[in-house]
Parts: C-alpha cells; sequence; structure tokens
C-alpha cells in the first residue's frame, strides 16, 4: 500500500486503512472500492490523504501502532467521560466545583493501565500511522493520539511506572479545561506557536484544578497545567521555562502538537506526518525540551513507510521501512518508468548509501 493524496486517487482504487468517524466508529472501511462520490465525500470532509492498495507497494503494510479495536475503545472511553463532564457542566455552571466523579476516576485509571500494557507489546514498532479521520473530528481522536505519543516517548525515556501512567492519564486528560467553553475551543484551537484567546488562555489552569481536586495523581494534574507552556519562557499560562516546566507535561506539549498539525483542527489544515517531524525537528529547543525531542524522532518515523520520496539524484521512490537508529536515512524503493509503465526497481537502504537523501516528500505519483 502507498499513502496518496486523493486528487491522485482514482475511482476502483481499493482503500488500504479505514477512514473513522470521532465516536470511534468506521466511516470508510478498509478494503473499501473507491469512485468518484467516495473520493469527491474524502475531499468535502477535508481528508487530504488516503492509503490505497497497488501492486508496486503490496508487500508494503505500515503498521498501526496501536491496533484498531484498542484505539476505538480509547476514542469511546473519551467519549463516555467528556459526555458526563459535560452533562456536570452543564448542570453547575460553575467550573471551579467542577470535579471527575469517583466511578470515572476508577475507569480511567484502569484504562491507563491497559493501554500501557498495549503500548508496551508495540514498543518495537514506529509511530508510522494513525487514523485517517475528518478534519474537523478530532475531539475524542486527538486525546487519544496525544495520550499514545507521549505513552510512546514515555516509554522510550524509560519513566517509572508511576510517572508513566501518570503521563498517560493527564494527556488524555490534556484538554479537560475546556469543557466549560467547549464550542468556543473547538472553533479557536490552535496549535502551540499561536497567541490563544483569553478562554483558550485559561484552559489549562482550568484542567490542572480539576484534576487536582478530584484526587486523582498530582503528577497527571501537571500535564495540563504545562502543555502548552514553551521551552524558551514564550508558552501559557504561567509563561515559564526550561525545567520550570514539568517534565511530564514537555512530553504531552509535543505530543500534542503533533497531532494538532497532523490531524487538523477547524483553525488550520492538517499536514503529513513527515512534514510535522520536520517542522518540530527545526523548532528545536527553543519550543520543546531536546531531550524529549530526541525521543520523538526515534519513536515518530519522519518518512512513513508507503510515503513518496524524491531523492537527491531525482529518482522517485516508495519509502519500504524506517530506520530507528537514523530516522532521516529509511530504505526506500525507486519506482522506474519503463515503456510507458511504472516498475519497481531494487530497495536501497539510505543508511548504507550517504550519497543518496531525501530531497522531498511527493503527495503521491501519477499512475498509467
Amino acid at each position: 500500500m502507498h499513502l496518496s493524496h486523493v486528487d491522485l486517487v482514482r475511482p476502483g482504487d481499493v482503500l488500504a486503512k479505514s477512514v473513522l468517524w470521532g465516536d470511534g466508529q468506521v466511516l470508510l472501511a478498509e478494503g473499501a472500492v473507491l469512485n468518484e462520490r467516495t473520493i469527491a465525500r474524502l475531499k468535502g470532509l477535508g481528508i487530504l490523504y488516503v492509503y490505497v492498495e497497488d501492486e508496486l507497494t503490496s508487500d508494503i503494510r505500515p503498521e498501526d501502532f496501536l491496533e484498531l479495536d484498542e484505539r476505538i475503545r480509547l476514542i469511546s472511553l473519551h467519549r463516555g467521560f467528556l459526555r458526563e463532564m459535560q452533562r456536570l457542566y452543564n448542570r453547575s455552571k460553575d467550573p471551579d466545583s467542577l470535579v471527575v466523579p469517583q466511578e470515572w476516576r476508577e475507569e480511567l485509571s484502569s484504562r491507563v493501565k491497559d493501554l500501557i500494557k498495549a503500548l508496551r507489546r508495540c514498543s518495537s514498532r514506529m509511530i508510522e500511522v494513525f487514523d485517517i479521520r475528518p478534519r474537523e473530528d478530532y475531539i475524542h481522536n486527538h486525546p487519544a493520539n496525544v495520550a499514545v505519543v507521549a505513552g510512546a516517548v514515555g516509554l522510550y525515556l524509560k519513566l517509572p511506572e508511576e510517572q508513566l501512567e501518570a503521563l498517560v492519564l493527564g494527556s488524555l486528560l490534556h484538554d479537560v479545561g475546556k469543557i466549560p467553553f467547549l464550542e468556543e475551543a473547538l472553533q479557536e484551537d490552535r496549535p502551540l506557536l499561536f497567541s490563544p484567546s483569553p478562554s483558550m488562555a485559561r484552559h489549562p489552569r482550568l484542567g490542572y484544578e480539576i484534576l487536582r481536586r478530584s484526587d486523582l495523581p498530582l503528577l497527571s494534574a501537571h500535564v495540563p497545567y504545562g502543555h502548552h507552556e514553551r521551552f524558551d519562557g514564550k508558552g501559557y499560562p504561567r509563561g515559564i521555562k526550561g525545567e520550570e516546566i514539568h517534565p511530564l507535561a514537555r512530553i504531552a506539549a509535543l505530543a500534542n502538537q503533533y497531532d494538532l498539525m497532523t490531524g487538523g483542527t477547524f483553525a488550520h489544515p492538517p499536514v503529513r506526518a513527515e512534514d510535522a517531524v520536520e517542522a518540530l525537528m527545526a523548532m528545536g529547543d527553543s519550543v520543546f525540551d531536546p531531550r524529549v525531542l530526541e525521543a520523538f524522532v526515534h519513536v515518530v518515523a519522519v518518512y512513513p513507510r508507503g510515503v513518496w520520496v524524491e531523492l537527491n539524484d531525482g529518482q522517485r521512490a516508495v519509502v519500504v521501512s524506517n530506520n530507528r537508529s537514523l530516522p532521516l536515512r529509511p530504505v526506500v524503493r525507486p519506482i522506474l518508468k519503463k515503456g510507458g509503465k511504472l516498475i519497481a526497481g531494487t530497495s536501497v537502504d539510505l543508511a548504507q548509501h550517504r550519497n543518496l537523501v531525501v530531497r522531498r516528500v511527493l503527495p503521491g505519483i501519477k499512475r498509467a
């Protein structure tokens, strides 16, 4: 399979990865044969890229870091939690009295432990692909993805179990402070580099207070509190910098930014995973903890399998696999044109051919 821009998808192509709706349901299932109507629907939903089957790339199978059923359970858990918290807030209209009910504290704690077990089973993989989702429909997908990415980075950093559980729980609930103004937040949600609106500037502190008075681990409460702080001190709500930012919040900040970029929101369009990783690396230690950033690029693939690239010698190729120790040097398969048809060349490990590098990522290629 390979990743292709929807403008290059043709009627008759077979979808290789399911498209998820925000409630965890499958909007368009793996194996669906695309037609003009479904392609138009994808475009209308703001979905720019999909995985499709192709003979030249049939052996390339990007692995989800988390199995689909586990992801759906995580999304469903957050949906139920958010619904209950909204109900409680609508009844009181007082954010200072909002607490997580006891039954939800127990459920969240139990499911976080299960999620960490699942992440450990997948810890040898790199994060190469997430659910393909409608741009505006990220309210439940986003917290789930942030929890997964943060948990994967935490595992790579070998965090103690107590800290790892606190990180995953805090990441899953990092936006709980938006509940008093959820509709406004959905319309204005922006990446870390943008200045927040007055309401948005409040949500990290509100999230901290909600988790703190709910008798959840204080370590978890520090995650929502600090997930919009920047390493250079230009973040919010406190404008603290460097080591002043809680270590778990530094991990969540990077995971949050990555998913906002790759998934998109009402306020900004999505970018491809490899473009997001390169942009985050370019931000360096001005925005993120360098140690966290280093771990992140060994966990999240810069060039996921199935992505089309152009090499510095002009060859067009598809990424076959990744070198975790050298994330900028994947194994690629050149795709050649012969007799008017596309054929697959011999795979090349860029870690062994230092004269070859990825020049740029392509949206796909036109097929015969």
